[in-house]
């Protein structure tokens, strides 16, 4: 969300040799869930992680802090490559 001051960081632990099988970039792990979109930044994030957040109710929104999907990280790096 353009608005809301979000930075991403994306670190490369480790580079493994190519294998001709896979097909890249490839997200090997992550940690979180992204914000949800227009969930008021940075405070309304926090705001989430505590369960207590108009969205929550307003919306019927279900949020997972805690579930990452490594296959939408991939999808994402492949389509800014």
């Amino acid at each position: 969300d353009f608005g809301d001051s979000w930075f991403h960081d994306i670190v490369i632990e480790k580079v493994l040799e190519a294998s001709d099988d896979v097909s890249y970039p490839v997200c090997t792990a992550g940690k979180r869930a992204c914000p949800p979109e227009d969930c008021g930044g940075v405070w309304g994030f926090a705001e989430l992680l505590e369960g207590d957040h108009i969205m929550l109710e307003e919306f019927d929104i279900e949020f997972d802090a805690a579930e990452f999907d490594q296959d939408a990280a991939t999808s994402a790096l492949r389509s800014i490559r």
